[in-house]
């Protein structure tokens, strides 16, 4: 059987990054015996936008969010409007599909789905490939899209690697549907969900990024590797908890052995160690992991994504001589009461001196802060901004994004403790819910007091993304 993947297009808060996702798919069925292709549409996309020649740009603002329901209402329909048909058909011009059996979807954001299933709905009308959507937004959401769809014949709803292989096994005819791990589908008008079968991380090849254009990709390129899967943190906003909950760190043989492949297939010295979630799950991790890179000699200049606990500065000073050149720090708010509120663990003293060491050690930095967290007041924001400029010297770049209340997020089920009403999706078969602070603001009128207070500042509109 011949299997195509595409990373799906998506036009809102997208940067050019090599999708791992894919490419760890890929690698793995090339391991086990199997044909498969990728694509990544997103980039070939956002690359088109550039294009000088208008009838070779792909415009995707009609495929963005603020569209939500029209999108919605034209997929219910018998034909899709010729609006829509015209993008979706410049799109699917960038990559063959038609002689593949299978044609597999990859989806992270809200606005990859609807691209996704325009496109999906395009290709089953035109072909008898089977269609399988995947990827982490589904995770929270295929029990909504799989029942409206009928044109999605299967759903990957954990990870990829096995339940693929193993669906390949069935549409083969060697073993049962029902032994299909982490799948979903439709039967009898009922959705049916086969169990999960979690694949050990070090039984993951390294990612094949073959099929890919890297040229396509910001320079000099970055290639990601996922050193551990899942997260010991309970963060009460997040939902990584619930999307991996078991958490594993790959041998350490294994990434230099990984890293070494790497290096010396792609030409290149420069690795992503962000899609591993925080380096720093464990201290002893990091420590071993650098002082590996350095006695291997192995060259390397690569970025990390790091809790704000644990830091040491033997730890940074490690990172450094082993070659970390970014440290994209996730810390959220420096407001006691907050951090406590959403079980975020950060020393504000240590914080700092890191932030300083780093600087000193010509390692960039980032910070990520959320505002618009239930309750927060106008005094709780300015608190961070303050930090900000007192502290701008030794800061890069800086992350400021709104608060979205997560399906299965630790706040999303737990609305009394944190004194909310939840509300509705924001859009259809979004993860993002709106809500009432029962004790203060309805959801109008929290999002008027946030952009007053918040958004209306003169710091905060240089550093809070623009909205598309």
């Amino acid at each position: 059987m011949k299997i195509k993947i595409f990373f799906a297009p998506f036009l809102q808060d997208y940067a050019p990054v090599v999708p791992t996702s894919i490419a760890s798919v890929t690698a793995y069925l090339k391991q086990k015996g199997f044909y498969i292709k990728q694509d990544d549409l997103a980039v070939q996309c956002y690359n088109k936008l550039k294009e000088k020649e208008e009838f070779k740009k792909i415009n995707l603002m009609s495929l963005s969010t603020k569209h939500a329901n029209k999108i919605v209402s034209s997929l219910k329909r018998t034909l899709i409007p010729s609006y829509y048909k015209y993008t979706i058909n410049k799109i699917l011009s960038l990559s063959p599909y038609e002689d593949f059996d299978i044609i597999g979807f990859s989806i992270y954001s809200l606005a990859q789905l609807y691209s996704s299933l325009l496109m999906a709905k395009e290709i089953k009308k035109r072909t008898n490939s089977i269609i399988v959507f995947g990827g982490p937004y589904l995770k929270h959401t295929f029990k909504e899209v799989l029942p409206d769809f009928s044109f999605i014949d299967y759903v990957v709803y954990d990870e990829g690697e096995i339940a693929f292989e193993k669906l390949l096994g069935f549409l083969e005819g060697k073993i049962k549907l029902e032994s299909v791990p982490g799948i979903a589908y439709m039967k009898n008008k009922k959705i049916i969900i086969n169990s999960i079968n979690h694949l050990k991380i070090d039984d993951v090849p390294p990612p094949d990024f073959h099929d890919l254009k890297l040229s396509e990709y910001p320079q000099p390129l970055k290639i990601p590797v996922q050193l551990s899967k899942g997260c010991l943190s309970n963060c009460a906003y997040c939902t990584f908890k619930h999307d991996s909950p078991v958490f594993k760190e790959k041998e350490m043989d294994r990434i230099i052995e990984n890293l070494i492949f790497l290096k010396n297939t792609y030409k290149t010295n420069k690795f992503d160690f962000m899609p591993s979630n925080a380096l720093n799950n464990t201290r002893p991790f990091v420590i071993k992991l650098c002082k590996r890179i350095i006695k291997e000699k192995m060259d390397l200049e690569w970025f990390a994504y790091m809790k704000p606990v644990p830091l040491d500065e033997e730890m940074i000073k490690l990172m450094k001589q082993a070659g970390c050149s970014f440290i994209f720090f996730g810390v959220e708010s420096i407001n006691k009461e907050r951090l406590i509120s959403v079980k975020k663990n950060v020393n504000l003293p240590l914080l700092q001196k890191m932030l300083k060491l780093s600087k000193k050690l010509n390692i960039r930095t980032r910070i990520a802060f959320i505002y618009g967290f239930p309750y927060e007041t106008k005094e709780e924001f300015l608190e961070n901004l303050e930090f900000i400029k007192n502290n701008s010297i030794y800061i890069d770049e800086i992350n400021y994004n709104k608060f979205r209340l997560e399906k299965n997020s630790h706040i999303f089920l737990n609305p009394k403790k944190y004194k909310i009403k939840i509300g509705k999706p924001i859009f259809p078969y979004s993860t993002e819910y709106t809500f009432d602070e029962t004790e203060r603001f309805n959801h109008k009128e929290r999002i008027a007091f946030i952009k007053e207070n918040v958004e209306n500042n003169e710091i905060s509109r240089r550093i809070i993304p623009k909205k598309i």
